[in-house]
């Protein structure tokens, strides 16, 4: 923390400032945000917040069950893995987890993508995919094809992963599509 009158190293405007702080909640699955108030030294500060992270629970209410055949991959991007699907031996899944790995504070986080998640589903194949484009915007996605829904599919689905808090599904349309891997030898 910078002291009320004190300033950042260097011009204390372009060099990055690490706040970190322990907060409580009586209610900590609830969505929380933190917030800062940063101003200009010689300027009195208002209350009013400067900037706040995406509003997050600060504990989880569940965590993602125990499950076998789903799929995990490492968001380069944002230095997260992602889980989707899996399969405990009674529910299928398609929810989307993140773990976060970017900080000594790793923890669970259910997401909520916007769009049409696919068919819960086990043992399907995934990928992670990262590039720019014409726009030079980073772009980040998690790539899912086939797997056991029950029967097997070979429908494709796209996650836009490139900005936390707003992934969202695509189907994908295929053409020349393979046949459907059958469960017995899986589609990783």
């Amino acid at each position: 923390p910078v002291a009320i009158g004190a300033h950042t190293l260097g011009d204390g405007v372009s060099n990055n400032l690490w706040l970190e702080t322990d907060i409580y909640s009586s209610t900590p699955s609830s969505d929380t945000s933190l917030s800062i108030e940063a101003r200009t030294i010689g300027t009195a500060f208002n209350g009013a917040a400067t900037a706040s992270s995406i509003a997050r629970p600060l504990k989880e209410a569940t965590l993602p069950t125990s499950r076998r055949g789903a799929n995990l991959i490492y968001d380069t991007k944002n230095k997260r893995f992602i889980l989707f699907g899996g399969y405990d031996g009674t529910t299928r899944y398609n929810e989307v987890w993140e773990l976060s790995a970017g900080s000594a504070y790793s923890r669970w986080h259910k997401l909520t993508p916007s769009g049409t998640a696919p068919t819960a589903r086990n043992l399907g194949a995934a990928t992670f995919a990262r590039g720019t484009t014409s726009g030079s915007v980073d772009k980040a996605y998690l790539i899912i094809w086939g797997g056991a829904v029950p029967g097997d599919t070979n429908t494709m689905s796209v996650l836009d992963v490139s900005t936390p808090g707003s992934e969202a599904w695509s189907a994908v349309t295929q053409t020349n599509t393979p046949a459907a891997r059958s469960y017995i030898t899986h589609h990783m």
